[in-house]
């Protein structure tokens, strides 16, 4: 049948208005779907100390199912030993570029957080934590949340409520959520009963002196010390309740999400700021004053609606790749420099090229270490002894044999891609530091960070 010009004029308005249609309805759909971020940071957690990573003990039963459901990162690096590496996350930028180099230093306007891209674009954000740490040690940085949670230990316990109450409040409108475990597993490892025995062995005790000096090889210091216990084992098995107990208040928080219907439309990512010495090297039960890997190896797990499943990446990836991958998941488009990369192609396949990862840890003393990872080799330079330390990694995971003389062609590379990382152009920002008050200088000798 033949048709004249208003037949088909019709005919061709009615598809016009059908496929608006469709599209209205489709973003409509959209605007009225929750797509939440959860992003979980669990503070001096090894990787090798959950079960998802391979450990023998059941410490981490929610984060190992969280891991089922999602995409986990076998080899995720931090860009620092301390916990200035959390600011490298939300910002996307190494220290050397956000400056946040010592305690009591303010992150420089111009830099902004994914927390603030995120209220930009109608999200409410909340970061939670202990509050001496987050207002005392990182001023300006809580400013950057809409809200702050105060989750500060009540009788040994940490204050989950606080955080479950906020995710009811705002179950009907995306949001945003920083959760920070500090004090767990973060040394002194003081858990709660029954965590305290959880783990407790009656192997034979391997016994190392108690020193008054932080950094220092070959003691236990002072500071986290119980009863005057050298067995070693003892604080392993503490560290590990820390674990666990720190995997249950996240089981808490998974199931408030799926009584919540929540569990579906929210992306859940799991790491944290470094990880912990444990014997290697003959340092015991600390962080920051070096650049091997029981520090800079974290735990990265994500996952949501629309992350494969039960998938395990080798691939190299670095801490500040996530804030760069969330705002890739939820297609907003920035127009910020961040030094990371969206990991969605690496996640989907898509991408399987190596690259180099890159870490440093300065303090006020002189200390000024930069190193240089890929999946086989890490470069370590101490600036000032101007020193190197040459590792192969897959022959030598423990970091005992500097090859730095020996593989001479592959230390040649390495130190050039190191060297030319540290003079790409970046901003030039002036650290503003307050000075530190008695009260806070005692809480962060407690927690081993000064002398």
């Amino acid at each position: 049948m033949k048709l004249n010009r208003k037949q088909k004029l019709f005919i061709f308005l009615l598809i016009v208005f059908a496929v608006t249609g469709v599209k209205f309805f489709l973003s409509y759909s959209n605007a009225q779907r929750n797509i939440n971020v959860i992003l979980i940071t669990i503070d001096a957690l090894r990787p090798d100390h959950l079960g998802c990573y391979g450990y023998n003990r059941n410490t981490s039963p929610n984060i190992d199912k969280l891991a089922k459901e999602g995409v986990l990162f076998t080899q995720a690096i931090s860009q620092a030993s301390w916990t200035n590496a959390l600011v490298s996350l939300l910002t996307s930028t190494y220290p050397s570029t956000h400056r946040i180099e010592k305690f009591g230093t303010a992150l420089d306007k111009r830099l902004i957080t994914i927390a603030e891209i995120l209220k930009k674009n109608n999200y409410a954000t909340a970061c939670s934590s202990d509050r001496d740490w987050i207002v005392e040690n990182f001023p300006d940085l809580r400013r950057r949340f809409d809200y702050f949670l105060d989750i500060s230990e009540t009788n040994g316990l940490i204050k989950i409520e606080e955080i479950i109450s906020w995710i009811r409040k705002f179950a009907k409108k995306d949001f945003f959520i920083w959760i920070h475990f500090f004090d767990y597993p973060h040394a002194p490892y003081l858990p709660s009963p029954p965590y305290n025995e959880m783990f407790i062995s009656y192997e034979r005790q391997k016994n190392i002196p108690i020193g008054k000096g932080i950094g220092i090889k070959g003691f236990i210091p002072a500071f986290l010390v119980v009863n005057n216990i050298t067995d070693v084992n003892y604080y392993i098995s503490q560290y590990d309740g820390e674990i666990a107990y720190c995997d249950e208040q996240i089981g808490r928080i998974l199931d408030e999400l799926k009584n919540l219907n929540l569990d579906k439309n929210t992306f859940i990512i799991i790491s944290a700021d470094h990880g912990e010495s444990l014997g290697e090297h003959d340092y015991y039960f600390q962080h920051g004053f070096y650049l091997y890997d029981q520090l800079l190896k974290v735990p990265f797990i994500i996952k949501g609606p629309t992350i494969p499943k039960a998938k395990v990446i080798n691939q190299q990836v670095q801490l500040i790749d996530i804030m760069p991958t969330i705002l890739s998941i939820l297609k907003i488009k920035v127009d910020i420099k961040m030094e990371g990369i969206d990991l969605l192609p690496i996640i989907f396949g898509r991408n399987d090229n190596q690259y180099f990862a890159f870490s440093e840890v300065m303090d006020d003393e002189g200390m000024n270490l930069k190193s240089i990872r890929t999946r086989e080799w890490k470069l370590i330079h101490n600036l000032s002894t101007n020193k190197y330390e040459l590792y192969n990694l897959r022959t030598d995971p423990g970091e005992t044999i500097n090859l730095a003389k020996i593989e001479k062609e592959q230390f040649e590379f390495l130190k050039t891609k190191l060297e030319e990382w540290m003079n790409r152009p970046r901003p030039k920002i002036t650290p503003l530091t307050k000075s530190l008050d008695e009260e806070t200088k005692e809480r962060l000798k407690s927690l081993g960070y000064l002398q």
